[in-house]
């Protein structure tokens, strides 16, 4: 009926790309599963597993919804025993594979996960509780104290027109039939289920404390609790009345749920550390447009751009086509610890990750590594002396950046992806 208004929540397009993605397959294995019973269909029940299957091994953090989904058959009465007992079988089994595969690198001697090691776990049922029911306020707590300025933006207006055109159209295409007070009960049931289940995987994670990346394969369990209490609460009024009831509950969620986007994406827009990055990027490549192969640049960010190393590194990592890592010195080292070893400085990435993403650990030589700093002002420099901020180099040591540098060879066509129009009538 509606997406319900969201909190905090990242409001980047590549994240929310991949979650959007995996909640609309994960909806769609879903629907044709019970489609599937309700037709007989094995053809439909093998497509529909074999989906789930992949949902699960492709976002763990679908599990929960997608296991979840084996009691569908069971709560549809038109289904007859034999049916509900086939077809749940084969979904769990083929879903529990996938649950199972997930779980398999947290078993002791395993390999590990990045995940649990960034995110941790803590199964304890009381805190998982206490985790589940803050999730649930985020995420319905607006619509009990809706915000006036969020409100008053073009972008709801839009929204709201653009919802009661669509009820005025399903009206008139339909005819609404009378649900009785259980029917409604039972979709607030799967509703809450489901949201809870889409919560259920993440909220393992005791570091899980805001809604951020949780707001998204919960929405469409949201919507359906919705849409199931503004009905039951339209039809408690006298007939005459129900539908321009609906009308009205269902185009002010929408209206709150715009104005909340619109809201969250001046805020994500103000404190972004996107134009920071592409500064520091864009200097770095002009101060450095090529590397010698196995080269470790050491950011010294005093502007504060990259809080968490992995993110430098990946983009050191493409830009340079895989000739050099990144670090930056006192950020949070997730993924890519380094150590200072006397022969150099060793990059030690997690186990979990050297062997599936080929990032082995590596030592990088005194005379490997390359300093650069990003000043306060965004301004980036290659260092030719060794910071006092680092730890010092031994006697021994040798510190020659430059020579590092490649000039006379073109950039890598990758440097093109910083550089806008903005910036190409600048550097001509």
């Amino acid at each position: 009926m509606s997406w319900a208004p969201l909190d905090e929540t990242r409001l980047d397009t590549v994240l929310v790309a991949g979650y959007s993605g995996f909640t609309c397959a994960t909806l769609f294995a879903l629907v044709l599963f019970v489609e599937s019973a309700h037709h007989r269909s094995r053809l439909g029940l093998g497509l529909a597993s074999a989906i789930g299957f992949l949902m699960i091994r492709g976002l763990e953090a679908t599990a929960g919804l997608v296991l979840g989904a084996v009691v569908l058959p069971w709560l549809f009465p038109s289904l007859d025993r034999r049916t509900r007992v086939a077809w749940s079988a084969v979904w769990g089994f083929a879903t529990l594979a996938a649950a199972l595969l997930a779980v398999a690198p947290l078993l002791p001697g395993g390999p590990g996960s990045y995940q649990v090691a960034g995110l941790g776990f803590d199964p304890h049922p009381l805190r998982v509780a206490s985790r589940l029911a803050r999730q649930f306020g985020f995420h319905l707590g607006p619509l009990a104290s809706p915000s006036p300025s969020e409100l008053l933006v073009p972008l709801v207006v839009v929204a709201a027109a653009a919802f009661l055109v669509a009820w005025l159209l399903f009206l008139r295409a339909t005819v609404r039939e009378e649900a009785s007070p259980a029917v409604g009960l039972r979709m607030m049931g799967i509703g809450f289920g489901m949201a809870a289940l889409a919560y259920g995987v993440l909220v393992l994670s005791p570091r899980i404390v805001t809604p951020a990346r949780m707001q998204i394969l919960s929405a469409p369990g949201i919507g359906l609790l919705l849409a199931a209490a503004a009905v039951g609460l339209a039809d408690r009024l006298p007939r005459r009345w129900s539908a321009g009831a609906l009308a009205l509950l269902g185009g002010s969620m929408v209206a709150m749920g715009a104005g909340r986007t619109a809201a969250l994406q001046r805020a994500w827009d103000a404190k972004s550390y996107w134009a920071a990055q592409d500064g520091s990027l864009f200097g770095l490549t002009r101060e450095a447009p090529q590397l010698e192969p196995h080269t470790l640049l050491v950011l010294l960010d005093e502007a504060g751009a990259w809080p968490a190393a992995f993110t430098f590194q990946h983009a050191v990592d493409y830009l340079y086509g895989g000739r050099a890592r990144g670090s930056v010195w006192g950020a949070v080292p997730f993924l890519y610890p380094i150590q200072v070893d006397p022969d150099g400085i060793r990059s030690v990435p997690y186990e979990s990750i050297q062997g599936p993403w080929r990032a082995p650990a590596a030592l990088y030589g005194w005379d490997e590594v390359v300093v650069v700093r990003q000043t306060a002002l965004g301004a980036v420099t290659v260092l030719d002396e060794w910071p006092d901020v680092l730890p010092p180099l031994p006697p021994s040591a040798r510190y020659a950046p430059r020579a590092r540098l490649r000039r006379g060879d073109p950039p890598p066509r990758e440097h093109r992806l910083l550089v806008g129009p903005a910036r190409e009538a600048a550097l001509r």
